[in-house]
């Protein structure tokens, strides 16, 4: 697993927008710290510098997720 970053906020569409701290590939599953799915990776946006993950959440619960760090399981690249 590979830490994407921290939860800032929600969008005003509601997805999640994160803090990258890694640039996982679009159309990656994110997880929570507990490994339960939350979304999926729909987009890289900001400076190359400090870039910004957007996530598409499949829960209703889109809220508990802000301040939270979410993971992928496989980096941009990878085979696997």
């Amino acid at each position: 697993m590979y830490r994407i970053g921290r939860v800032l906020h929600l969008s005003r569409d509601g997805n999640l927008v994160v803090k990258a701290e890694t640039k996982p590939r679009i159309g990656a599953e994110a997880y929570n710290a507990q490994l339960k799915f939350v979304g999926v990776v729909s987009d890289v946006i900001g400076p190359t510098r400090s870039p910004y993950v957007i996530v598409k959440v499949k829960t209703d619960e889109k809220t508990q997720f802000v301040n939270q760090s979410l993971y992928v399981k496989t980096m941009k690249g990878s085979r696997f």
